[in-house]
């Protein structure tokens, strides 16, 4: 028991001596997502959500290694919304196999990662670089509905975009102010290779298919340190 409390005095200890090294980050930022794949047909699983809406959130514990450079472990959230639910250049563009769809695709993954974050000079002004990767854990299913504008006849499916790799990079401009707050804005960029699982039932028959889709996220992104 004596082992115990003074190994917690001593991390207590650690902890307060290193708290003037550390940033609390807080990330925010909106996105335009492109989806691409390379190989595409007018199949049901293949015939929607082209590009999306991001809304994220990120919180870094950042380490200062010196008055430029900083490490940290981050979680994050992400918000992908659908933009278009049926593509609007191929023949599947209002119909998804005779059916029309009203239901906008949502989905949410939970990002857990490594930030890197750079700034060039050490004024009050100075332009940075931020750099992240890890792994993206996907945590809901986005149920659709079909409808048939004939016949008043509807199906269900589910779209879930799969856990996987995501890397990040950020440029911009950092300001440090004196009371220990510091401010970056700048453009954002977000890799994420994945895959689109659909699984659907019509009639008596229940189809699945995965389609594999890399997300490109442009946008911009504010954060806060202190």
């Amino acid at each position: 028991m004596r082992f115990i409390f003074t190994l917690s005095g001593l991390l207590l200890c650690l902890m307060a001596s290193a708290q003037r090294k550390f940033d609390h980050k807080f990330n925010f930022g909106m996105n335009y997502v492109i989806g691409d794949s390379k190989e595409r047909s007018d199949d049901w699983y293949e015939a929607i959500e082209d590009d999306y809406l991001s809304l994220k959130f990120d919180y870094v514990a950042s380490f200062k290694l010196n008055r430029s450079i900083e490490i940290g472990p981050g979680v994050g959230i992400r918000h992908l919304i659908s933009l278009d639910e049926t593509s609007s250049n191929r023949n599947v563009s209002t119909n998804v196999m005779g059916y029309s769809s009203n239901t906008i695709s949502n989905y949410f993954a939970i990002p857990v990662f490594v930030n890197f974050n750079a700034r060039f000079i050490d004024k009050m002004v100075s332009p940075f670089v931020s750099v992240s990767t890890g792994y993206s854990f996907a945590v809901n299913d986005s149920d659709i509905e079909l409808y048939n504008q004939d016949n008043g006849s509807r199906e269900n499916y589910t779209s879930k975009i799969k856990s996987g790799f995501i890397a990040n990079a950020q440029a911009g401009a950092n300001i440090r102010f004196r009371n220990g707050m510091n401010v970056s804005a700048g453009p954002y960029f977000e890799f994420q290779p994945t895959k689109i699982a659909r699984s659907n039932g019509m009639g008596n028959r229940t189809a699945s298919q995965e389609i594999k889709r890399d997300l490109y996220h442009i946008g911009l992104q504010l954060v806060f340190a202190f």
